[in-house]
């Protein structure tokens, strides 16, 4: 049952053509605005961060008020190129993991453009 529940709530929410109003017509909803980035950027705040219609933008905190993982997003992963430069026997699992990642996609690559120039 719930399986066919969660079925045609998936299909409520597919687009359907032809019910939308055209462009510069009589009929146009109104209440359709574009968003007009307005204000200026701040030191103190996220600007443009609030999704609710009222309240205010999150504060900017220190960086020892966030979570340690959150520094680990930022930091860059080794290209193909430096990994091949690499003894694949110093590899950590994860770098080897890329690396092996990385040619196969480098492979794949080159093999659709050659049938490309044929």
């Amino acid at each position: 049952m719930n399986a066919l529940r969660n079925s045609s709530r998936a299909l409520l929410r597919l687009p359907v053509r032809g019910l939308a109003p055209k462009k510069g017509k009589k009929g146009a909803d109104p209440a359709v605005e574009k968003r007009v980035a307005t204000g200026s950027m701040s030191m103190t705040e996220v600007t443009g961060c609030n999704i609710y219609k009222t309240g205010s933008d999150p504060a900017i905190l220190p960086d020892d008020q966030y979570p340690e993982w959150l520094w680990d997003l930022v930091k860059q992963r080794p290209t193909l190129n430096e990994l091949r430069r690499r003894d694949p026997n110093t590899m950590d699992s994860a770098e080897l993991q890329r690396f092996l990642k990385l040619q196969r996609r480098a492979l794949i690559k080159d093999n659709n453009s050659n049938r490309a120039r044929k």
